[in-house]
């Protein structure tokens, strides 16, 4: 497993989190691409309204462009993976996690309350997976 995993797995959840103390999955992103790569990207505090996950869902499907991030067939490490997410009744893409490799990724796990290495190439994952995203100013090759 790649080194940098080690200093984030077990890292608490936290709603909205966005620090070592708690994280959700954006601020795994969030924190990992500010203390891995130098990215600094926007942390989207809050509570996220209905029209903004489906503004984010529309981006992910390739119905929007723009933004730092852009769509990759490939995943490597660090890239974003983008899964939908059942949540109060809706099914948009909510959830994200940081590929570890190729069917692997790191995420903030509601359910298992930390940080942690989980498959997305078979179970649930596979079913909610979208695609994969890596940003703009991602300075390796």
């Amino acid at each position: 497993m790649a080194g940098w995993v080690a200093d984030y797995r077990g890292l608490p959840f936290e709603e909205d989190g966005f620090s070592r103390e708690g994280l959700c999955c954006r601020g795994l992103v969030w924190l990992a691409y500010r203390e891995l790569l130098g990215i600094a990207i926007e942390a989207h505090r809050g509570v996220v309204s209905a029209l903004e996950r489906a503004a984010a869902d529309r981006l992910f499907r390739g119905e929007m462009d723009g933004g730092p991030f852009i769509t990759v067939e490939r995943e490597r490490e660090l890239d974003v993976a983008w899964f939908h997410e059942m949540r109060e009744r809706s099914v948009t893409a909510t959830h994200v996690g940081l590929v570890i490799r190729p069917g692997l990724m790191l995420h903030a796990s509601r359910e298992a309350g930390v940080v942690t290495p989980e498959n997305y190439s078979r179970g649930r994952w596979a079913k909610l997976l979208i695609g994969f995203r890596r940003h703009v100013e991602d300075p390796r090759p």
